[in-house]
């Protein structure tokens, strides 16, 4: 009977140490790293400041013409990719950057505010690309299975 009792004694003991080893730990209350910008400032807290960088494709090549916002100021891509928005507003301690350009899928990219009110960006956009299309008058059928692969079949 002896030995039973043991049993149920380390047992219950190990129950509640590790419920007083769960209770313990808790998360991180902190948004960021130490050291970093606050990346959740409280809401409406905005901060003005210049934003500039290069919008680039997947390949590293300058993209010019791309159209870069921020809050309520845009600018344009030089032939170099550059872009520069001058006394933009933006969420304090978070700047984020919206790219635009025809052929690509907009992107977006935030940063922790930069010192001195100036913060630098980099942005590669990817190309939309088709790797193939059909025309309504070949006739046939269409089939996108799950995985996103397609087929076609012709009437013949």
């Amino acid at each position: 009977m002896r030995p039973t009792v043991l049993k149920h004694a380390a047992a219950s003991l190990t129950l509640a140490l590790g419920m007083i080893l769960l209770g313990s730990c808790s998360k991180d209350k902190s948004p960021t790293d130490p050291g970093t910008a606050n990346v959740n400032p409280p809401a409406g807290e905005m901060e003005t400041g210049s934003l500039y960088g290069r919008i680039m494709d997947e390949a590293g090549t300058s993209l010019s013409g791309a159209s870069v916002s921020a809050g309520t100021r845009t600018a344009t891509t030089d032939s170099n990719g550059i872009f520069v928005l001058a006394d933009a507003k933006f969420p304090k301690g978070r700047a984020v950057i919206l790219a635009k350009k025809s052929g690509f899928f907009d992107g977006a990219r935030a940063e922790a505010s930069g010192s001195g009110g100036v913060t630098q960006f980099r942005l590669k956009l990817m190309k939309k690309a088709f790797a193939n299309s059909v025309g309504g008058a070949d006739g046939g059928k269409v089939t996108v299975a799950e995985e996103g692969a397609a087929t076609r079949s012709t009437r013949r």
